[in-house]
């Protein structure tokens, strides 16, 4: 089975307007901050306040959703999302206009971002020979004058190129998406591969 972004929305479903929703509420929350103050913050104090909103937001509206574990470890906030066929590692960032996120340049980060298969002690997870990890970035884009959510992507991250991206809408604008039926015979533990375009080159930095 390869694990596109079709694929992948099929799997996430309806757990991607939770994933919209975790970051819309986060900024909103920023916005509502009293106006002087906003208008004395960086831009980079402003990803952080609204990374912070981000991971209160996640423990909330992602805690009850089947399937989905955790782990908080500083400031480092990670869902994983088991599904069927695969393990999503799912991270929370503020993107660029072109879809590109910034990270600090860390062992860990490259292991993220290649898509390098990571070790997980202790979550109670399906053993890490039972199912791959694909590693996911759930981004959100300011507008210029940084008073908007403009929108809010999955994106693949595959070294310095991303493999795929999709736009999350907005859940009126989701739809109904079909899931494949339990009843339809699968292959018990299917060969996954992870395809798609390549998008854009990865920074290194802070945010």
């Amino acid at each position: 089975m390869v694990i596109d972004r079709t694929n992948t929305q099929l799997q996430l479903g309806l757990l991607l307007g939770r994933i919209r929703e975790v970051m819309s509420a986060a900024f909103d929350r920023y916005l509502a901050l009293d106006p002087a103050v906003r208008a004395s913050l960086s831009p980079r104090s402003i990803a952080s306040i609204t990374h912070d909103f981000i991971i209160e937001n996640a423990l909330r509206l992602l805690a009850d959703a089947p399937g989905v574990t955790w782990e908080l470890r500083g400031g480092l906030f990670l869902a994983y999302i088991e599904t069927e066929w695969v393990v999503y590692v799912l991270r929370f960032k503020k993107l660029d206009q072109r879809l590109r996120f910034r990270g600090i340049a860390t062992r860990q980060y490259s292991n993220f971002v290649n898509q390098i298969q990571p070790s997980l002690p202790g979550l109670g997870l399906i053993p890490l020979s039972e199912l791959p990890f694909v590693n996911l970035v759930a981004g959100y884009i300011l507008n210029e004058l940084r008073t908007e959510l403009e929108s809010v992507h999955m994106v693949c991250p595959g070294g310095k190129e991303h493999r795929w991206t999709f736009e999350i809408l907005r859940q009126e604008e989701l739809g109904v998406l079909t899931i494949p039926s339990a009843g339809v015979p699968q292959p018990t533990r299917p060969r996954v591969a992870v395809r798609g375009e390549a998008v854009a080159d990865q920074g290194v930095g802070s945010e």
